[in-house]
């Protein structure tokens, strides 16, 4: 199985991550998608150290059903989400599409680069009118 997302559980407008919400929403929703492709007693998944995620009862829930837990460090401003997942997601889907990828932010660039020295040059005549 491939790692990353496998299920988005969104949170109602308003209601806050606790501890009950991660175990009978999130997390039971989350691990009966993976259980329909795998086994869980090797399953490893990383939280962050988030209140909910390190509640005794999202704990126990994890040991209950076997999961185990990619350590995330605290207060580390060096370690990304993307690092785990988005990066390798980006390189799959540029796999035999990097030139014309390319090709588009090049032109998207000059075409951005373009206005903004229209911009410029209109403001510097502009300012010199004024004067």
């Amino acid at each position: 199985m491939k790692s990353g997302f496998n299920t988005i559980i969104p949170l109602e407008n308003g209601k806050a991550v606790a501890a009950n919400w991660c175990t009978n929403e999130c997390l039971s929703h989350v691990l009966k998608e993976v259980e329909k492709r795998r086994r869980l007693n090797d399953l490893i998944i990383h939280h962050d150290n988030a209140s909910a995620h390190k509640a005794t009862q999202t704990m126990e829930y994890l040991e209950a059903h076997r999961v185990k837990l990619m350590s995330h460090p605290v207060y580390s401003p060096d370690l990304s989400h993307c690092y785990f997942w988005l990066f390798t997601k980006i390189k799959e889907q540029l796999r035999g599409n990097v030139s014309r990828i390319l090709m588009n932010f090049m032109l998207l660039f000059r075409n951005k680069r373009t206005v903004t020295e229209k911009k410029t040059s209109t403001n510097i005549m502009n300012s010199g009118s004024k004067e």
